[in-house]
């Protein structure tokens, strides 16, 4: 029998007040109580948000609950410790990081990172990992991304198409590429849709480091039969595991895998 362990974890990035202390000299409200307003809302915000997707995962059969602290730290330790049993610290295991794969406590870890959304989905397309191999994490990160933001990079994206057709680049792919940004803008504007940023890993777990190869193989070759396209990561891949433990992941970070 096989068990599924699934855990949805929700960050919020505040946008914290930077006064300087030279901004507050002369008024009666200090630095401290500033911090304190700006935590206040920002945990509010965080809870909404919390309650909101609950609400939503109820609405799909999908029973939840919150997760205590404790809980919390117990599954980053099984992922950083996991032939060890529950202790005081954290991390408290050798990770051992090169080309070939990435060992932690002993145990073989191959990092395998999606490289690219594939343009069509459907429910159960990635339960071949959880049949091919006996133990395996899969990881969605995934960026509500600044709408602004978004508007200002499709917008200058579609100048770049608009300047590659006007200058005598008639190519199919261009025309593409201008099509698609026109109806995406179109859903932000009319429909309010908004724009993610998607990550996805698999991580396979073995004793040798010869069976994470093969398993990671097996996993390789499934997914891109059914256009999953997936690569084996080796220099990134500590910084990859890391950002995939519970609350780990940050966009910003993004930026420097590309």
């Amino acid at each position: 029998a096989r068990a599924l362990d699934v855990t949805f974890t929700l960050r919020t990035f505040a946008p914290w007040d930077r006064a300087s202390f030279r901004t507050l000299l002369g008024r009666k409200t200090t630095v401290e109580a500033k911090f304190r307003a700006a935590y206040a809302k920002a945990k509010r915000e965080l809870t909404e948000a919390a309650g909101a997707v609950e609400s939503v995962l109820e609405q799909q059969a999908m029973a939840c609950r919150r997760l205590p602290e404790r809980e919390l730290l117990d599954r980053a330790f099984r992922a950083l410790n996991p032939r060890r049993e529950r202790g005081d610290p954290v991390a408290c295991s050798n990770v051992v990081s090169d080309e070939e794969s990435l060992v932690v406590d002993g145990v073989h870890h191959r990092i395998l990172s999606m490289v690219e959304v594939p343009r069509e989905t459907w429910a159960g397309m990635l339960s071949t990992v959880v049949e091919l191999v006996p133990e395996a994490s899969l990881i969605f990160n995934v960026e509500v991304c600044d709408p602004h933001s978004v508007r200002k990079l499709l917008q200058a994206k579609k100048r770049l198409a608009f300047c590659q057709l006007s200058g005598g680049q008639d190519k199919v792919d261009v025309a593409t590429m201008k099509d698609e940004l026109d109806r995406t803008m179109g859903e932000m504007f009319v429909d309010g849709s908004r724009v993610l940023g998607v990550r996805v890993h698999v991580i396979v777990r073995a004793e040798t480091a010869d069976l994470a190869r093969e398993q990671s193989r097996l996993v390789v070759n499934a997914l891109s039969r059914i256009g999953v396209d997936l690569a084996e990561e080796d220099s990134l891949g500590l910084g990859l595991f890391l950002q995939s433990l519970p609350l780990g992941y940050d966009p910003e970070n993004d930026r420097f895998l590309k």
